[in-house]
């Protein structure tokens, strides 16, 4: 945990104006670091999944199957996909424009903002969480399609009720997204 939170500081150093507030912003980092890991075993508790305490949290912005690494970028505004084998990278979704289209297209048309956490399910549908949208988008990586699964969309925020479907429902700022029990998501 340590390291990772030396590794994210030296990632967020070009923001942190006083160096000596940097060693309060480590420890901040590895609480949070540790909370995650500490939420994830109950999590797998509570859904009798195999919890394995070296896996990328579900706030991460990787998924690994099949030799093939997505990344998402939140600054970038889409998804990369990295071929372990050939070591090439390449666009897999978002014109690198923020915004918020291309529902039922291609995901190389679609825009995005702030794509934080990424899932691929058993499937092959790449969930990807976007903070800034504040929506959950399945990305259909046989299909070659893009949709929004959660949220209304980055203008409304304000919590209805229980019990409505899932493209009608205010999210906020999802950052984390994780596939459970029968194809149900947790989103964090």
């Amino acid at each position: 945990l340590v390291q990772e939170g030396f590794i994210r500081l030296a990632r967020s150093a070009h923001r942190i104006k006083d160096p000596a507030k940097a060693p309060a912003y480590l420890r901040s980092i590895v609480l949070n670091l540790a909370r995650d890991s500490n939420r994830r075993g109950l999590v797998s508790l509570r859904h009798h999944l195999p919890f394995d305490n070296d896996q990328a949290s579900m706030e991460d912005e990787l998924a690994l199957r099949d030799g093939r690494l997505w990344i998402a970028s939140p600054s970038g505004q889409g998804v990369w996909r990295y071929d372990v084998e050939s070591g090439r990278i390449h666009r897999a979704a978002g014109t690198t424009k923020q915004g918020h289209t291309g529902d039922g297209g291609d995901p190389l048309r679609a825009t995005f903002d702030g794509p934080r956490g990424v899932w691929l399910t058993a499937s092959g549908v790449l969930c990807i969480a976007e903070g800034e949208n504040n929506v959950i988008r399945a990305f259909d990586t046989v299909r070659g399609t893009v949709r929004t699964i959660a949220g209304v969309g980055p203008k409304e925020s304000t919590y209805i009720r229980d019990g409505v479907p899932a493209t009608r429902a205010p999210i906020w700022q999802p950052h984390g997204i994780l596939e459970i029990e029968n194809g149900q998501l947790l989103i964090s």
